[in-house]
C-alpha cells in the first residue's frame, strides 16, 4: 500500500471519526449557549406595560428595543410619550432603544396584506433593521420577539436564559383581562430566535401555525406561563377607546365595542370580544408589578371603571353579568414584591 494510499485512508478515518463530534459540539455547546438578548417590541404609548415590562426585564436582557411611531397603525397622529412613568423608567434607559419608525408599509414582504396589518408587521421588522445597523449582531444572538402587553415573567426570561432554543420557538403564554388573574386562554405568540443574517421578517415568524412548532414550557410546570398578555388592561374608559382608534384591529373600533356601556360591562364582567375567562387562584407570583399604587388596577378584584361615563347605575350591577365573581381585593402585601 502507498504512502498516499494510507494517507487517505487516515484522514477518511479521522472524518468519519470527528464529524459526527463536530455536529454534536455544535448542537450541545455553541447551540445552547447565546451571547446577547434582544427583546424586540412595539410601542404605543402604554407607558404602565413599557415600566412593568422593563422593571420585570432589565437584568436579564442585553437592550430592549422599543420601535414606536408618531402616527398610529390606522394613521392617527401622536407624540411619543412616558408620562407618567418617565422617572420610573430612567434608571433602566442605558438598556432601551426607542427606534423612530416612519409608518413605511413594505409591500415587497407583505404584498397581500391589508394596508393596516401592513403598518404593523412592517415596524415589528424594523427592530431588526436596527439591530444589525448598531449591534453587529451574530448567530449567536437570541431575539424575543413580543408585543408591549406580552411580558415575559422573571421566571421565564430565567427559563429561556437556561433552555436558548437552537433555532426558533414561541413561548407559553396566557391571555389575562382585565385582571391578572383573570385567564381567557392561552396566548402564545411571543417568541424568541436566534438572529440569522438571512432572516427578513421578523413578523412572519409571529404568523407561523404554531402546531408545527416547539413552544418553550416549564418542564415542570408545563401550565404555568413564562408570558403574561394583559390585554386591554387599562386604567379608565379614556385608554381603552385609544386603543380601539389606534391599533390594526379596525373591526373592533366600532359599535358596539366603543361604546362606554359595552366597554364598561366587557371590564366589569370580565369578558372580551368573545371570549369568558375565569379567576385564577392567586400563586404568589413574586416579581409581576412594582410597587406602584398608580398600577394597584391590574390586580384589585374590586377595580372597575367609572358608572359616571355610562347610563348604567348601581342597581344594575347585580344583575350586569351572566357570573358572579369575587371582587374582595388582594391584600397589597400579597401581591407587591419590594425586592
Amino acid at each position: 500500500m502507498s504512502k498516499i494510499t494510507i494517507r487517505k485512508s487516515i484522514q477518511k478515518y479521522f472524518l468519519k471519526l470527528f464529524l459526527p463530534l463536530f455536529f454534536l459540539y455544535y448542537i450541545f455547546i455553541f447551540n445552547n449557549s447565546y451571547d446577547r438578548i434582544f427583546l424586540c417590541t412595539l410601542y404605543n404609548n402604554e407607558s404602565e406595560m413599557i415600566y412593568i415590562h422593563i422593571w420585570r426585564l432589565y437584568d436579564y436582557i442585553d437592550k430592549f428595543i422599543a420601535v414606536a411611531s408618531n402616527m398610529s397603525h390606522s394613521g392617527l397622529s401622536k407624540n411619543i410619550s412616558l408620562k407618567p412613568f418617565e422617572q420610573n423608567i430612567k434608571p433602566y434607559l442605558n438598556k432601551m432603544d426607542f427606534v423612530n419608525f416612519d409608518n413605511t408599509c413594505n409591500r415587497k414582504e407583505y404584498p397581500k396584506d391589508d394596508y393596516l396589518w401592513c403598518i404593523e408587521k412592517s415596524q415589528r421588522d424594523f427592530a431588526k433593521t436596527f439591530i444589525e445597523e448598531h449591534y453587529n449582531p451574530t448567530e449567536k444572538d437570541l431575539l424575543i420577539v413580543v408585543d408591549m402587553d406580552e411580558i415575559l415573567t422573571r421566571e421565564g426570561i430565567e427559563y429561556i436564559r437556561n433552555h436558548p432554543p437552537h433555532n426558533f420557538k414561541f413561548i407559553k403564554g396566557t391571555y389575562y383581562f382585565p385582571y391578572y388573574y383573570h385567564k381567557i386562554h392561552d396566548w402564545n405568540r411571543g417568541y424568541v430566535v436566534r438572529y440569522n443574517k438571512r432572516m427578513k421578517s421578523l413578523s412572519k415568524y409571529r404568523s407561523m401555525t404554531i402546531k408545527n412548532y416547539k413552544i418553550i414550557k416549564f418542564k415542570n410546570d408545563p401550565i404555568k406561563p413564562l408570558i403574561t398578555h394583559c390585554s386591554y388592561c387599562f386604567k379608565n374608559i379614556e385608554e381603552y377607546k385609544r386603543k380601539l382608534s389606534s391599533f390594526a384591529h379596525q373591526e373592533y373600533n366600532k359599535l358596539p365595542y366603543n361604546n362606554n356601556n359595552w366597554i364598561f360591562k366587557s371590564h366589569y364582567c370580565r369578558e372580551t370580544f368573545k371570549n369568558q375567562g375565569y379567576d385564577e387562584p392567586y400563586k404568589g407570583w413574586k416579581h409581576l408589578i412594582p410597587n406602584d399604587k398608580r398600577l394597584k388596577y391590574l390586580f384589585d378584584r374590586s377595580f372597575m371603571y367609572s358608572l359616571n361615563q355610562t347610563t348604567y347605575t348601581e342597581n344594575d350591577l347585580e344583575s350586569l353579568c351572566n357570573k358572579t365573581y369575587n371582587r374582595t381585593p388582594f391584600e397589597a402585601s400579597a401581591i407587591f414584591n419590594n425586592d
